[in-house]
């Protein structure tokens, strides 16, 4: 056992998810009235349809579950991870409804979850991980820049910022990791517009947001690392 990591029954183990499961549900509900107003949204986007945002308390509960579940030995990374999430479903939100992610969101996110990082890195005397998880955040940026330069996938530079927030989450746990972080919203994504052609909710040619996928992706590879 190393520092700051600590053997809980499985019994603790359920408990805690469905704990974190609760907590979220209301989390996830205060999310969705705050994000109700539309405050994000430009004067030109105001005329938009309501928000469905009615996913996200649901959404959360199950991420704080998985996590807590596949995570709570380590429980000062986990804290780390489950703040982490909170503002990345802010985002799937935000680009769900008017296809943006705004940088207000996304810049601060760098230096606050590499900061975050610290933290277990320190108790847990890990330092090859935070270094890991610094570089995978940099290779995250060059790869989706350059596929979006090359204009491959729908990215945009929203997308590609938010690719180095979820290459530095996935890094910690390895290079493995990074990689299936990498892909992961790409498979998500063309599942998610398939079932929507087939329901006759979409078309080929309508354009469907990649950041919800991508996160969804990423935490995907979160849970089951």
């Amino acid at each position: 056992m190393t520092r700051g990591t600590w053997e809980p029954s499985t019994a603790v183990t359920v408990g805690a998810a469905l704990a974190a499961a609760l907590v979220a549900l209301v989390v996830g509900e205060v999310l969705r009235r705050r994000l109700s107003a539309r405050r994000y949204r430009y004067p030109h986007e105001r005329e938009l349809p309501e928000p469905r945002h009615g996913w996200m308390a649901l959404a959360l509960a199950l991420c704080w579950a998985g996590l807590v579940w596949a995570h709570l030995s380590r429980p000062v990374l986990l804290v780390v991870l489950l703040a982490a999430t909170v503002p990345l479903l802010v985002l799937a939100a935000i680009d769900q409804d008017v296809h943006r992610l705004p940088d207000r969101l996304q810049k601060p996110f760098y230096p606050l979850l590499a900061a975050g990082l610290l933290v277990p890195a320190v108790v847990e005397q890990d330092w090859s991980a935070y270094g890991r998880a610094v570089v995978g955040a940099l290779v995250a940026l060059v790869v989706y820049f350059l596929l979006a330069l090359a204009g491959q996938g729908g990215l945009g530079l929203g997308d590609v910022k938010l690719a180095g927030i979820l290459g530095m989450l996935c890094a910690w746990f390895g290079w493995r990791e990074l990689a299936f972080g990498l892909v992961a919203g790409f498979f998500v994504g063309a599942l998610w517009g398939l079932q929507l052609v087939l329901r006759g909710r979409a078309t080929r040619k309508d354009f469907i947001p990649l950041g919800p996928s991508l996160i969804v992706g990423a935490l995907g590879v979160l849970v089951l690392s």
